[in-house]
């Protein structure tokens, strides 16, 4: 179940052909990467496994609604909420691939700004 996770957010977090260290994975989800290294060799938190169990049980259209009251937005640069211009997108997409540097970001609404500083973290 965690391979298939990280192979999901693989496709959704990576450019094709590439795809999450341990390491990466754990930092996306604010765990340790031990933590993620024991859940991806079987020892899945049984609080983990009961969670699991439950949502089995639920019909298919119950279990996406509490999904999704249940899960945080997740921006990226291609959100809506960012996306209205695309050539400054695409700029900061080339100044995140810099190796090394110095970004600042301003804006008059603190939301926006913490959308985009979310967004770019694991651009």
């Amino acid at each position: 179940m965690v391979r298939k996770l990280k192979q999901s957010l693989d496709q959704t977090e990576c450019p094709p052909g590439t795809c999450l260290t341990q390491k990466q994975f754990g930092e996306l989800l604010g765990i340790p990467k031990s933590t993620i290294n024991d859940w991806y060799h079987g020892n899945l938190a049984p609080q983990i496994r009961y969670f699991l169990c439950a949502l089995e049980r639920l019909p298919e259209v119950a279990r996406t609604a509490l999904l999704r009251e249940l899960c945080r937005e997740c921006p990226r640069l291609d959100h809506p909420r960012l996306s209205q211009d695309p050539e400054t997108i695409a700029l900061l997409k080339t100044v995140l691939a810099q190796p090394v540097g110095l970004t600042l970001i301003r804006g008059d609404r603190d939301d926006l700004r913490s959308c985009l500083i979310t967004a770019s973290r694991f651009t």
